[in-house]
């Protein structure tokens, strides 16, 4: 079966969301990752504030969920940023990072916004869309087709993680080549 770049078959979709998910846990509140970036979800990297506004998360009022407006986003955006600063003032030893000590959990409270699982994997599937189109251009379809589901969760999660294959080019090769040993080293 020929997939365009926007298609990728549901079966390998989960086993590649799957992967990713073990590895970046779905966190539903806003976290600052190991490098201090503000995150969401499965890993979802948060530049700026206007970019966490178009997020869809939500609030508890009233003992009921509701969708988190733009102004809510915004203070949440604030309140970790400002967590930041205060992590970064703490930090005693200007040769350690100050959050690579910490989990996610840790900053459970610091926000009262929340991204719903369902929310996480939706917005997880289209990255996955996204960056497995990306990973076609790279390495073209015909070899990202001859790739085993797993070797493709493999690739699209290195690909989640770093933002491309760009720093790869012995691994853009062996997928070319098909060869599975070069891949895996």
């Amino acid at each position: 079966m020929k997939h365009n770049q926007s298609t990728i078959p549901p079966a390998t979709l989960g086993i590649i969301r799957d992967h990713i998910a073990k590895g970046e846990w779905l966190t539903p509140h806003l976290y600052l990752d190991n490098k201090g970036n503000p995150t969401i979800g499965a890993g979802f990297k948060i530049d700026t504030e206007d970019q966490f506004a178009k997020f869809n998360v939500k609030v508890t009022k009233g003992g009921q969920e509701v969708p988190a407006t733009e102004a809510e986003k915004r203070q949440a955006y604030r309140q970790i940023m400002s967590v930041k600063r205060k992590i970064i003032a703490g930090n005693k030893n200007p040769n350690a990072n100050p959050f690579q000590k910490r989990n996610a959990v840790s900053y459970r409270n610091a926000t009262k916004t929340r991204m719903n699982p369902p929310e996480i994997n939706a917005r997880l599937d289209r990255e996955i869309i996204a960056r497995t189109g990306d990973i076609r251009k790279d390495v073209g379809d015909a070899a990202w087709n001859k790739l085993s589901p797993k070797q493709q969760a493999a690739i699209a999660d290195l690909h989640f993680n770093t933002g491309s294959l760009k720093g790869f080019p012995s691994l853009k090769k062996a997928i070319k080549a098909g060869d599975a040993k070069a891949m895996a080293r």
